[in-house]
């Protein structure tokens, strides 16, 4: 018998990969900071000098704007969902 589970390794390590790919990628420091840096310019606020209350209504603008995006994607993939389930539907009565 050749091979002895070459193949169940092979798919393990696939699957590993696969597996680590779904992960989401979180942001580095760096990638926050700046993100931070690029927000408070355009509000015109110093981010060395800014008070809390300040840092905070940042935050909760940035967090805003990411909830707002998140929103935006979630509908985008709803109605892609529906339009592709409705071809489906469609085609699968046809036949």
């Amino acid at each position: 018998m050749a091979g002895g589970g070459a193949g169940h390794m092979l798919q393990m390590v696939q699957q590993l990969r696969a597996n680590r790919a779904l992960l989401g990628k979180r942001k580095s420091f760096k990638d926050l900071r700046e993100d931070y840096l690029k927000y408070a310019k355009r509000i015109h606020i110093d981010y060395k000098k800014a008070s809390p209350e300040q840092l905070k209504l940042v935050r909760a603008q940035i967090k805003m704007h990411k909830e707002k995006e998140l929103f935006k994607l979630l509908v985008a993939g709803a109605i892609t969902g529906t339009i592709i389930l409705g071809l489906f539907l469609y085609f699968a009565s046809i036949f």
